[in-house]
């Protein structure tokens, strides 16, 4: 190759500018990626709150943005926008990924949605928990008295927050989205003679679970004060946020699915 020729393959300052800028977009997607791919924690319940601070942060055009920072942002966002959210409120009510977000001691508060939708969730997740209460009631179950077991913490040391940022991935993530949660509104009830709704309302009154705190244990820990609910629990938290993990989805074997991860037994912790 002569010199001539390999000066025309030399980045311009525009391009050293654009791959620059693109970082910016990529680093939180490749967080998000590594997040949703976990394999020590739920993720289902991560998919909503996590995509929503994508398209509503990390992906919306700013005046400082190039036109070709634009376009990707723009080609990015439709297509999140088109898989999760275009379609109608009673599809996203009965999503599985979302009942799992309203079952989820730290996005129970659904603050991603707006008012309507989490109506239309909170109504589908009455139902469901309605004919659990059924069942119960032509099945009865002896459910015994535990003492709680300690909530254990699940970190996210092997995701890497961008230098300047807030120190917590998804609270990097989700933006205001995040829900810092504040203290318990109520005591410890015995939601054992609950109905339904009034089991759901205590639930939604519990102090917000910390990022780094394992949900299951949490379920487990609090199953004995909302058996009913922690039954809708162990279905939906147990759900992959994917069906494989995310360094082997271009393996060079073939082996992209995991049937063991894609059917997870209904235990919690």
């Amino acid at each position: 190759m002569k010199p001539s020729d390999a000066r025309s393959y030399e980045l311009s300052d525009k391009d050293w500018s654009l791959m620059e800028s693109s970082v910016l977009i990529l680093e939180p997607l490749q967080m998000a990626t590594t997040i949703l791919s976990g394999e020590q924690y739920p993720t289902a319940a991560m998919i909503y709150p996590v995509v929503a601070g994508l398209l509503n942060i990390h992906l919306k055009e700013s005046t400082d943005d190039s036109p070709e920072i634009k376009k990707v942002k723009l080609a990015i966002a439709s297509d999140l926008s088109s898989r999760f959210f275009s379609t109608n409120d009673n599809d996203i009510a009965t999503h599985p990924a979302i009942i799992a977000s309203a079952l989820h001691p730290s996005y129970k508060h659904l603050k991603f949605l707006d008012e309507g939708q989490r109506i239309g969730i909170w109504d589908h997740l009455l139902t469901l928990l309605n004919e659990v209460i059924d069942k119960q009631s032509h099945n009865p179950l002896c459910h015994t008295d535990t003492e709680p077991t300690q909530v254990e913490e699940t970190t996210f040391d092997d995701v890497d927050v961008p230098a300047a940022k807030k120190s917590k991935p998804l609270e990097f993530l989700m933006g205001d989205y995040y829900d810092r949660g504040g203290e318990s509104k109520h005591g410890s009830p015995n939601t054992n003679r609950l109905n339904a709704e009034n089991t759901i309302e205590m639930f939604k009154m519990e102090k917000v679970l910390k990022e780094c705190s394992n949900s299951l244990k949490w379920w487990k820990s609090n199953e004995p004060r909302y058996p009913n609910l922690a039954q809708l629990a162990k279905i939906y938290l147990n759900i992959p946020g994917t069906s494989v993990a995310s360094e082997r989805i271009f393996s060079a074997t073939g082996n992209i699915v995991s049937k063991k991860r894609a059917a997870l037994d209904q235990v919690l912790g």
